[in-house]
């Protein structure tokens, strides 16, 4: 799954780079790439250190992060629904850990405005419920484990300010989940 977190992220920050004022972030996309096949294995925590030093060193001014649906010491804990992914529609990248029906926890995504990096796929998904059942497999997603979105400046740190609005990407409502490889 560490892999997979790493990837996907990589991809959305390439997706990022694309957009007007934007292309800096595409260091930072090249660099993750490199890191993610020796991330295979490694703690979630260290998988996030790694992001979070990347962005630091290349995006600071969205460096910092907020989890969400962990516990934390002495504070209450932050809770992000599935529903609340697919209204906001965060411009920052935000990882995403879904739990499949069946309480399996075997794969992350990251999600940019309406869309959804996968690593094991070409292309973006739409960002949807069909789409996160689809991740997740036969047995369809019941709700988000941890959820880890980047939209903190690092403090002083004001260069390249990230005030983006999200974009819409898709024009219908259509879904066409990508064919399964067996």
């Amino acid at each position: 799954m560490n892999t997979c977190i790493v990837s996907s992220f990589a991809s959305a920050l390439s997706y990022i780079s694309t957009k007007p004022h934007h292309e800096y972030i595409k260091k930072a996309a090249d660099r993750l790439a490199e890191l993610a096949k020796s991330l295979e294995g490694k703690d979630i925590q260290v998988c996030l250190n790694q992001i979070r030093g990347v962005m630091e060193a290349y995006v600071p001014s969205i460096a910092r992060y907020t989890k969400a649906n962990v516990h934390r010491k002495k504070r209450k804990k932050n809770v992000f629904v599935k529903n609340q992914l697919f209204e906001l529609m965060l411009p920052f990248p935000t990882l995403v850990v879904p739990i499949g029906s069946d309480g399996s926890v075997s794969h992350a995504v990251t999600v940019v405005d309406d869309l959804i990096f996968d690593s094991t796929q070409k292309y973006a998904l739409k960002l949807g419920p069909q789409s996160l059942d689809w991740v997740c497999g036969e047995c369809g997603c019941r709700t988000l484990g941890l959820v880890v979105w980047f939209q903190h400046p690092l403090k002083g740190k004001k260069t390249g300010i990230f005030s983006d609005l999200p974009v819409n990407n898709w024009m219908d409502g259509t879904f066409e989940p990508p064919a399964r490889s067996k």
